[in-house]
């Protein structure tokens, strides 16, 4: 795959912006898997990337018993009401995002979009609520069952340069936190474009590794965990990929709703067992995860994005939103 870095003794070919300036290693990292992996970083878009780069065989057996953060105390089990109620932080997230990517391409009702890594489907959810007409697809058998048979999407469980290489017409594709997990990102990356539709959009977020909170961690960074997370993008670097496999950039950075980092404090996780030892009601659970969730935004991601934003300083995400060009502008 020509995305692969070719590592020699002095120079390394960037991923993202494929230069050959080099791209030597800041460090070693343990990986989940049990392996020594080495952190490079461009010396021209400052993006970074892990080597050696697992294989997908290797991903896959990874991937098969690890679930990781994200699939982790999601939700709580129950019917479909109960399950919209305890994510409803995440569900309106999703409605804000997905807006915000209406406002700034043009974009209407009633047209194709495909969540890619969808999970449990609450981006999908959002779509839905917005007039979408919305699918996704993820390679967790379980979310996905979730998302189909309790909360009625549709989604489905496949890999998505498949499931996108059979698609030419959707008209917005989005990856939330996805194309740092990808082995060959690019290949990916031209697999959306060739789904899309002359006028298609592509939009997402990636962890910023340009960020104050990556800058202040280095090698300690939560994010940098690999194989989990195998690409580590600068805005520079991303925009870099992008206009090299014929999209144009309408946004690219960091937002208010995206400038603070991740904070769950365990709580969610208390409050359920709570609930399930029957010390807490279905009811009051629900208020006070809502209550809790109310708090953190407004107390807490609130201020602290205000500063970030205002200093420039670069949040945890980096929000993106491309447009495909015509193979004339390309």
């Amino acid at each position: 795959m020509d995305s692969v870095p070719v590592k020699t003794e002095n120079v390394t070919l960037c991923l993202a912006c494929q230069s050959g300036a080099g791209c030597p290693s800041v460090g070693e990292i343990a990986g989940q898997d049990g392996r020594v992996y080495e952190l490079l970083k461009c010396f021209l878009c400052g993006s970074g990337f892990v080597y050696p780069r697992p294989s997908s065989k290797e991903l896959s057996a990874f991937y098969a018993e690890y679930f990781g953060l994200c699939k982790t105390n999601i939700v709580d089990l129950g019917d479909r009401e109960s399950i919209i109620r305890s994510n409803q932080a995440v569900i309106e997230d999703g409605v804000e995002f997905l807006s915000i990517i209406l406002n700034k391409t043009g974009r209407k009702k009633n047209y194709k979009y495909l969540d890619v890594g969808c999970g449990h489907g609450f981006s999908v959810v959002a779509g839905n609520s917005l007039g979408l007409i919305s699918s996704g697809i993820d390679l967790d058998e379980s979310s996905v069952a979730l998302g189909v048979e309790t909360l009625g999407l549709n989604l489905t469980c496949e890999d998505f340069q498949s499931a996108l290489d059979a698609k030419s017409d959707l008209q917005l594709v989005t990856m939330w936190q996805v194309l740092e997990h990808i082995e060959d990102f690019e290949d990916g990356i031209k697999s959306v474009r060739s789904a899309l539709d002359s006028d298609g959009v592509f939009a997402g977020t990636v962890p910023n590794y340009s960020g104050i909170y990556a800058r202040m961690r280095g090698l300690k960074w939560y994010m940098i965990c690999p194989p989990e997370h195998l690409n580590f993008f600068s805005e520079k670097g991303l925009r870099a990929c992008f206009e090299r496999n014929g999209f144009e950039v309408v946004f690219l950075g960091t937002t208010l709703k995206t400038a603070a980092p991740l904070i769950q404090w365990g709580l969610r996780s208390k409050i359920e067992s709570l609930r399930v030892r029957g010390h807490l009601g279905d009811s009051m659970a629900g208020f006070i995860r809502r209550m809790i969730t109310l708090g953190k935004r407004y107390l807490v991601y609130l201020p602290l994005n205000a500063l970030i934003y205002l200093f420039n300083l670069g949040g945890n995400s980096t929000f993106f939103i491309v447009r495909k060009k015509s193979s004339k502008e390309s």
